[in-house]
């Protein structure tokens, strides 16, 4: 198994542990210490470090005062998760048979159905020509709160991000724009806004 089937390995089983606890005392305990960890000095994190780090080999854990990039990519897409969950009880990952392949462009078109979507687009649009990873957490963070406040039954593929995040931490960030644009601009809206349209 490569060291990146691995680390997405690693992230389902952590993402799915916390997802299942949300709504017990421990669950949100780790919830709120990854909402507040944001932006935060690593020293202010290591009360979740042994939570988040278990699901991960020896091969993916590093041995130096920072973070490697799947330590790093791991604790951000929980971060991620952990902002989006907040204030909701039904679980926010998108866990659907069908729908579970898809990527966070997706998740994120539930935006462009307001009329106009030019300020969706102009978020979504800032977001993808990010230059680095940091601006590229600022405005995913900006997004999925956005996303939150608009419709709180949109869900996002928490796992399919953090292969994508690494992806783009990698250096492969054209292929993570394009497809996140490919899923986002396709005709048609997502199956969330179908039923809502459907009513």
């Amino acid at each position: 198994m490569s060291k990146r089937k691995e680390f997405i390995k690693a992230v389902g089983t952590c993402i799915y542990k916390i997802d299942a606890l949300k709504m017990t005392s421990v669950g949100k305990a780790i919830l709120t210490k990854l909402r507040q960890s944001v932006n935060q000095p690593l020293s202010r994190t290591i009360i979740i470090w042994p939570f988040l780090f278990e699901s991960m080999s020896d091969d993916l854990l590093g041995t130096s005062e920072q973070l490697t990039g799947f330590e790093k990519v791991l604790l951000n897409t929980c971060q991620l998760f952990a902002i989006h969950q907040q204030g909701q009880t039904d679980s926010v990952l998108l866990v659907d048979e069908v729908e579970k392949y898809k990527n966070l462009g997706y998740s994120l078109k539930v935006l462009r159905r307001e009329q106009p979507s030019t300020a969706a687009d102009r978020r979504f649009n800032a977001m993808i020509t990010a230059t680095t990873y940091e601006e590229l957490l600022i405005h995913l963070r900006h997004l999925i709160r956005l996303v939150k406040s608009k419709d709180t039954k949109t869900k996002i593929n928490y796992v399919d991000l953090a292969g994508d995040l690494y992806s783009f931490y990698s250096g492969y960030d054209e292929d993570v724009r394009l497809a996140w644009a490919k899923e986002y601009y396709r005709a048609g809206s997502n199956k969330e806004g179908e039923k809502e349209n459907a009513k």
